[in-house]
């Protein structure tokens, strides 16, 4: 299929919620919904999904396309349940944010499947790297992590004031099944001691209307290639709380400190050189209360990472996770208010 052709649904060749993607299932899915030609060569690779979705990499003659599928329950240890729809919304956004970003930002959206939950994109280059990866390798790339803030910065002043992408966007039902309930709620059943600052929290996130979020602005969702970041995983995108992405994006800088403590002044470096480029491109006139805003969420997005649904995997020793408990507790207790001071106290 030529790159940046965008087709939706197709000749179904099974039920919709009876089929599940997979390297198995891939080819012959394409093959059967007309969008590649019978007996053309075509192989499939399993990509890291997650825990809420199957995403497969095809590759035949056409080209090189990532099939991801929503799953209705996620991989998780306890239950966890989500509306699979959430792939339209990943569509949408793929759609709407690549104006705002430079070229190669996002990547190009191929087709939608409705009834399947699928949607299609065209892959990376071969030579890009996750940047989660190079950061757990204890690379410190402060150039990309400058050019995530600088791109955070430019969604949220592309977005604000616009009707057209508030009404694209309203529907806050992925963000809460995927983001509120598992992350802030369950945190503070949790956490008796500082439940009320997190229940408040997360009716923040759900009323505030500001811009375009993100919902998973992690670097997880990053692919760096050169100069170049390309950005992934916009399923719980949402007309939202300008202050949640940054937040989420320092919370892994700050899990990074903890679990590399060798590398934690050059995480702290970087999550500084972050702040700086986002606040840059964002250009909120009140710099001072995003500042405020997005620390307390640090805090709140910092517990849910070891007491939430969906823990952060390289936090594996006890002591490791009540560190980020400690951390957490201080700034929801208001004994860490500003970036600095919670960088200085993660860096020890």
């Amino acid at each position: 299929m030529p790159r940046g052709t965008v087709q939706r649904g197709g000749a179904p060749a099974m039920a919709g919620d009876a089929f599940h993607l997979t390297v198995e299932t891939a080819c012959a899915y394409l093959r059967d919904t007309g969008r590649l030609p019978d007996g053309e060569p075509c192989t499939a690779a399993a990509l890291g999904g997650g825990v809420s979705n199957e995403v497969v990499l095809v590759e035949s003659p056409a080209g090189r396309w990532v099939l991801k599928q929503a799953l209705p329950r996620l991989r998780v240890a306890a239950e966890w349940l989500a509306d699979a729809g959430r792939s339209e919304v990943e569509a949408r956004c793929l759609e709407a944010l690549r104006p705002l970003l430079p070229a190669g930002a996002v990547p190009p959206l191929l087709f939608t499947d409705p009834e399947r939950h699928i949607l299609a994109m065209g892959a990376a280059p071969t030579e890009a790297r996750n940047l989660k990866h190079v950061l757990l390798g204890g690379e410190v790339d402060h150039a990309a992590v400058a050019m995530a803030g600088t791109m955070l910065g430019a969604i949220q002043a592309g977005t604000r004031g616009r009707a057209d992408v508030e009404a694209d966007f309203g529907d806050l039902l992925p963000f809460r099944q995927l983001r509120i309930d598992p992350y802030y709620l369950t945190a503070a059943a949790r956490n008796a001691d500082v439940a009320a600052v997190v229940l408040e929290s997360a009716r923040e996130v759900a009323c505030r209307k500001q811009c375009l979020v993100h919902g998973d602005y992690s670097p997880k969702n990053m692919l760096i290639n050169g100069g170049c970041v390309m950005l992934l995983d916009f399923e719980v995108a949402h007309w939202g709380c300008r202050a949640f992405d940054p937040a989420f994006f320092l919370t892994h800088l700050a899990l990074k400190c903890i679990h590399l403590p060798r590398r934690a002044r050059e995480f702290a470096s970087a999550a500084l050189g972050f702040w700086a480029a986002y606040l840059a491109a964002a250009a909120w006139p009140d710099g001072a209360a995003i500042e405020a805003e997005a620390v307390v969420h640090w805090g709140c997005l910092l517990l849910a990472r070891v007491d939430g649904k969906s823990p952060a995997e390289y936090i594996r020793s006890e002591g490791a996770k009540q560190a980020v408990r400690t951390l957490a507790t201080a700034v929801l207790e208001g004994r860490l208010q500003t970036i600095d001071a919670v960088l200085n106290a993660v860096n020890g």
